[in-house]
């Protein structure tokens, strides 16, 4: 994992481990301070992680479940989804590389081609007074698996969009170099371009579709997403006269059903 400056230069492989992230906390919390950029990947993860407090499902030895470990001390604890956002930006980067047009980031940071959903991303963030001390960054990606559960309502892989076989090692460097490459932009970039670019490449963004309103007694709504807070709340306009008390959701009161 040389092809970097630091990401993934400290790489751990596992064979088996509940979760990438939750190693990775552990070592955050146990060891001496591990160096920036370290990375845990394992053939197997039983206990995966997702949004929502979803599992994430990935069949041994076929996908990329990755975890890395970031010190982004220059964010505030308010300015923490731009994280999100380069960190989403950068695995939406490395999709399209693959697989050509198509390919969205749906919020918060779920990736998809079309409408099939082929990665996931989960960022656990630490902070100290009003700033993030660290962060560790999930990354689920579908690579070589064409077989899903069935109760899986729109999986996708590279494989199955491609139809090649990949060498997950050799990815794995191209991630971290994407990965690396969009970190290092929060010393150049400032966060409302960072917003515009993710704002370009989101899924549904200023188009109309369906919302279920989980803090408005699950009903459903016709609206578009016309912006993302900097907290990372969505912002949606109604549609068709609709009216309710707030259109600013956290992501456990609102869910994107088409």
């Amino acid at each position: 994992m040389n092809n970097t400056l630091f990401v993934g230069n400290v790489f751990i492989e596992l064979d088996k481990v509940d979760s990438t992230n939750n190693y990775a906390l552990s070592l955050l919390k146990n060891t001496p301070l591990p160096i920036e950029g370290t990375a845990i990947y394992a053939l197997e993860q039983y206990a995966g992680r997702g949004q929502r407090g979803n599992e994430w499902v990935a069949s041994i030895g076929e996908n990329i479940t990755t975890s890395i470990i970031l010190y982004p001390k220059q964010l505030l604890a308010t300015q923490q989804f731009a994280l999100n956002q380069l960190i989403a930006l950068a695995v939406c980067n490395f999709v399209a590389e693959r697989v050509g047009e198509g390919v969205k980031i749906k919020w918060p940071n779920d990736i998809y081609y079309q409408n099939t959903k082929i990665g996931g991303i989960l960022i656990e963030n630490m902070v100290t007074g009003n700033k993030l001390a660290s962060s560790v960054v999930g990354i689920g990606l579908n690579v070589n698996q064409t077989l899903f559960d069935p109760n899986l309502p729109n999986p996708t892989s590279l494989k199955k969009i491609t139809q090649q076989h990949y060498l997950l090692n050799d990815l794995l460097k191209q991630l971290y170099w994407h990965i690396e490459q969009q970190y290092m932009r929060l010393r150049t970039d400032n966060l409302t371009y960072i917003k515009q670019q993710y704002l370009a490449v989101l899924y549904r963004y200023n188009e109309p579709a369906w919302f279920e309103l989980l803090i408005h007694n699950n009903e459903i709504v016709q609206a578009k997403i016309v912006d993302v807070a900097p907290n990372g709340c969505l912002i949606l306009q109604y549609l068709d006269n609709y009216y309710a008390e707030t259109n600013v959701f956290d992501i456990k009161e609102i869910r994107l059903l088409t």
